[in-house]
């Protein structure tokens, strides 16, 4: 992996875009790395290459064209992984204050009837020292193995990092596969006995729904299936799986993306009404988190994106985080900030 590594330092001190990742249980590392200087966008998600969307859909969708950029795959091996405890800590106090107040508020507006779900999240910052590319990347693929593990640079977005437990569409030609991904809970020691609570099962239901309404009126052969308890890092999740072919006539990838994204999973019901609170209540702009990211429209018309979730900005000596939740009418403040907690862990245990 030593060469498409150097690969990626040389574009990121020369400032051209890339992308370096690895999909979900893979034994290869790929690279895409621009050939020219050029901002290209997307427009219709006609376009070949690789794509890196923003949580707004009013902003811009950034891709690197296939043709555009030189290609390389690496093998790719598990490494020891190494933990940095001192990165471990929580966030300060006015970090949790703000949070908390935040969710309740989101609480206060379902219970007036405006949602009944939104996805609230905030941002941390965290000091880096001696921070290293080729280490990151190397920790987040041999921690997170079966997630999509990425690190993307543009000058128009920065530098990200990701490790995303949840796909947003997989298409191949009409044919898609999706997910209805919500609820969240920590490892215990035992897996043989999962328990989850009213809150956490009725969250992920508002999710599958969603998904099956947008859906339907586009497809043929829908089809939902049974709701499993899902791995990702230190957490556990509900997930429900969903395919179908898309009616013929239709736009498939620019049909599927504006029908799914964003998912309740990352927004909330109804999906305007949250989007609305979202803009104008988080104290920080999410730029890329919770937006997507992945192959769009590959030589054999396939399409594979994921929703940019575990994630992180890197920006000098500093990595933003961005957690957050769904917060529903059974949510506890208190608890929706313990729970952003232990899913920043699964960045800060990457980094030093």
């Amino acid at each position: 992996m030593k060469t498409i590594i150097e690969k990626a330092k040389d574009h990121l001190q020369k400032q051209q875009p890339f992308v370096l990742y690895k999909q979900p249980d893979a034994n290869t590392v790929s690279g895409l790395f621009q050939l020219d200087a050029k901002t290209y966008t997307c427009v219709d998600y006609n376009e070949k290459g690789f794509v890196f969307a923003p949580f707004n859909t009013q902003e811009d969708v950034f891709f690197i064209p296939f043709d555009k950029a030189d290609q390389f795959v690496a093998p790719w091996m598990s490494n020891e992984i190494v933990d940095h405890p001192k990165l471990n800590s929580e966030a300060t106090e006015n970090d949790k204050e703000t949070h908390v107040q935040l969710v309740q508020k989101g609480i206060d507006h379902i219970g007036l009837g405006d949602f009944k779900k939104v996805v609230l999240a905030r941002k941390e910052s965290v000091a880096l020292t001696n921070f290293n590319l080729e280490e990151v990347f190397s920790q987040m693929t041999s921690r997170y193995t079966n997630a999509f593990v990425y690190v993307w640079f543009h000058p128009k977005t920065g530098l990200w990092m990701g490790a995303s437990p949840e796909t947003l569409v997989k298409i191949n030609e009409a044919y898609f596969e999706t997910m209805s991904l919500a609820g969240t809970q920590q490892i215990s020691e035992s897996l043989d006995h999962i328990d989850w609570g009213a809150k956490e099962k009725e969250e992920q239901l508002l999710v599958t729904q969603f998904i099956q309404e947008q859906l339907y009126p586009v497809s043929s052969s829908l089809s939902i299936g049974e709701v499993q308890t899902a791995k990702a890092g230190n957490l556990l999740h509900l997930r429900t799986k969903i395919h179908g072919e898309v009616l013929k006539g239709l736009p498939v990838v620019k049909t599927l993306i504006e029908k799914l994204h964003p998912t309740p999973a990352v927004c909330g019901l109804p999906r305007d009404k949250a989007k609305q609170f979202i803009l104008s209540q988080e104290a920080n702009n999410r730029k890329y988190y919770s937006g997507f990211l992945g192959l769009l429209n590959t030589s054999d018309l396939q399409s594979e994106l994921y929703v940019n979730l575990r994630c992180m900005e890197l920006s000098g000596d500093i990595a933003n985080l961005y957690i957050g939740g769904g917060i529903t009418q059974e949510s506890d403040p208190e608890k929706e900030w313990e729970e952003t907690v232990a899913k920043s862990l699964v960045m800060k245990k990457v980094l030093s």
